[in-house]
């Protein structure tokens, strides 16, 4: 079995790049900004018609349905960043960040 590709297919525009999990086994990593255009766009505006709220029902279908399926996709699941301005690092305190699924993210 090879590494987990989020559906729909449009959703590869999304892809950052492959790492290895912790086995050695390649896994997709997505953008999680890109993820949310993606759904934006194919699910909130599938006739190509602008839709103020599109971003924000995006947002909330990749928190819930998206990064809460990764523990049931298996060791090859893919994952999924969110990316951070480098000046804001520093800024990030320890009761900002949370692990799920042994990873790190920042909340949104």
């Amino acid at each position: 079995m090879g590494a987990v590709v989020l559906d729909p297919p449009s959703l590869d525009e999304a892809i950052m790049g492959v790492l290895k999990n912790h086995r050695g086994d390649a896994i997709f990593v997505y953008d999680h900004e890109e993820l949310v255009r993606c759904f934006a766009r194919d699910m909130f505006e599938p006739n190509g018609e602008s839709d103020p709220t599109a971003l924000d029902q995006a947002f909330e279908w990749v928190s819930f349905n998206t990064i809460r399926a990764l523990p049931y996709m298996g060791d090859r699941a893919p994952m999924i960043l969110q990316r951070v301005d480098e000046e804001c690092v520093d800024d990030v305190e320890l009761s900002e960040l949370t692990v799920f699924d042994g990873r790190c993210w920042i909340k949104p």
